[in-house]
């Protein structure tokens, strides 16, 4: 019975180093798994900070655009409102050309009318003068401007009217290439 509680407690302990061995080797085999799992985690906080890095640089990039996209916004509107003025502006204008427009076809339709009344006999009596009327001088001197000449004199009225298509040339002006300078210049002739 000695023997067999000896032989007992001599295989208890037996189970009990065996179950120590294996768990120690459990222990060591855990270390070594927690130290691989380390060496991830390095690596993956690494890998981590990159990604945080790139994030921050992205979102910083997003409030870039984003305050310059404010900035343009706030420049559309400006403008817009800016546009909006000239329309205004424009369409004051526009008027304003329309109603100059609507005065100024009448004066034309009879300044037509008045030329086709004109003859060569005309042209030639107005060329004899060697001092014209004022108003004579005044109106052949805005048929120059409106001709492009550059000379604006009497000599140069006379040497246009000795075209012997002269008439006809002014009878097929184009009214409409008259520019904002001659009418300009015409009024100021004419307003002397």
């Amino acid at each position: 019975t000695f023997l067999r509680l000896l032989e007992d407690k001599d295989n208890y302990v037996l189970n009990q180093c065996k179950r120590l061995e294996v768990g120690l080797s459990k222990l060591i085999e855990a270390s070594m798994q927690i130290d691989e799992l380390k060496v991830k985690l390095e690596i993956q906080k690494v890998a981590v900070n990159a990604k945080t890095t790139s994030c921050n640089e992205l979102l910083k990039e997003i409030e870039e655009r984003e305050e310059v996209t404010k900035t343009k916004q706030k420049e559309a509107i400006k403008k817009g409102a800016e546009m909006e003025e000239q329309n205004k502006v424009i369409v004051a204008e526009k008027t304003e050309a329309e109603d100059a427009l609507s005065q100024a076809l009448p004066a034309l339709e009879r300044a037509r009318l008045a030329l086709s009344n004109l003859d060569k006999g005309d042209v030639v009596e107005i060329r004899s003068f060697t001092t014209p009327p004022k108003s004579v001088q005044a109106v052949c001197e805005c048929i120059l401007v409106v001709r492009d000449y550059r000379e604006i004199s009497w000599k140069s009225a006379k040497a246009m009217m000795s075209d012997s298509n002269f008439l006809d040339k002014l009878k097929k002006l184009n009214v409409d290439g008259i520019t904002n300078a001659q009418v300009k210049t015409v009024r100021a002739i004419l307003s002397n």
